[in-house]
């Protein structure tokens, strides 16, 4: 049986590891999508916003959430979740951009290159299936005996 103090250290230890790592997940995420926020919006639509106003949009959820006092923890595993079921709607325009030769010219993904990337947004919509039927309390009896 683990004593008390050992206990709460290992919580301690448990909880600064997934902040850490949740931290940095996020802050991974922040960059991708300024990244490719401003791309998209300067390179293809040809709108351009103030990077003051960019990044205040993307901060000011984290801090609602912050002085609502909701659990933080909670709230990244619940981002990460949502930007995974959202991540194929860029991953399918950027497949249908990319192999188009009247949008990249001569830039345009081979077959080769498209093959690989289709298998890779498959693979990306089948987790994000899976994930959805057991939210949902589908039984996957498969995947049971994986886990």
């Amino acid at each position: 049986m683990i004593r008390n103090d050992g206990a709460k250290a290992l919580l301690r230890f448990s909880n600064r590891a997934a902040v850490l790592a949740l931290g940095l997940a996020g802050l991974v995420n922040m960059a991708m999508v300024a990244m490719a926020a401003q791309v998209v919006m300067q390179g293809f639509v040809g709108f351009r916003i103030p990077l003051w106003l960019g990044r205040l949009v993307t901060m000011v959820p984290s801090f609602v959430v912050v002085a609502l006092g909701v659990d933080a923890i909670q709230v990244l595993i619940l981002s990460q979740v949502v930007l995974s079921l959202i991540l194929p709607i860029p991953m399918i325009a950027l497949l249908i951009l990319r192999r188009s030769r009247d949008v990249m010219g001569s830039y345009a993904n081979g077959r080769l290159t498209m093959a690989t990337a289709i298998a890779a947004a498959a693979v990306v919509l089948v987790l994000n299936l899976l994930l959805v039927l057991q939210i949902a309390g589908v039984p996957l009896p498969a995947l049971a005996a994986i886990g």
